[in-house]
């Protein structure tokens, strides 16, 4: 018989008994704390965001509703110059009788046009006929 085949599997030393043990209570205690924190990490990530998102649209409301309140400003400052709605009613009546359009009515619309222009700061404005037609342009 061998020296080794004599040997009888030893039981783990006391020392080892202790380390596993401490190993594993350090681990219970490393995982009951970072999982209550990951949990409690994501819900505010949450919750954050979904204030941040909300503060954001609330401001691209209000963004939208100055924007629109603006165009129909500008589209009402359009609509109701008195002189550009006179020349373009004395367009209508003289086309509605088959006269020429005098070239003093197209130099006034113009001129109303760039006006409005600079009034609204608006890059380009037109004004057209019924059927589309381009009577007067500036910009």
């Amino acid at each position: 018989m061998s020296l080794r085949s004599s040997r009888r599997p030893r039981a783990p030393r006391l020392f080892v008994k202790i380390l596993g043990a401490s190993f594993a209570v350090i681990a219970a205690v490393l995982v009951a704390v970072f999982l209550p924190l990951t949990w409690q990490a994501r819900a505010r990530l949450a919750s954050e965001t979904a204030e941040h998102l909300e503060a954001s649209q609330f401001r691209f409301a209000s963004e939208q509703k100055r924007r629109q309140n603006d165009q129909v400003v500008r589209a009402m400052t359009l609509a109701e110059n008195p002189t550009l709605k006179a020349a373009i009613d004395t367009y209508r009546a003289d086309r509605a009788h088959g006269g020429d359009t005098p070239r003093l009515l197209m130099n006034t619309i113009k001129g109303e046009l760039a006006k409005l222009q600079a009034l609204l700061q608006e890059p380009a404005l037109s004004v057209t006929d019924e059927r589309g037609v381009i009577l007067a342009s500036v910009g």
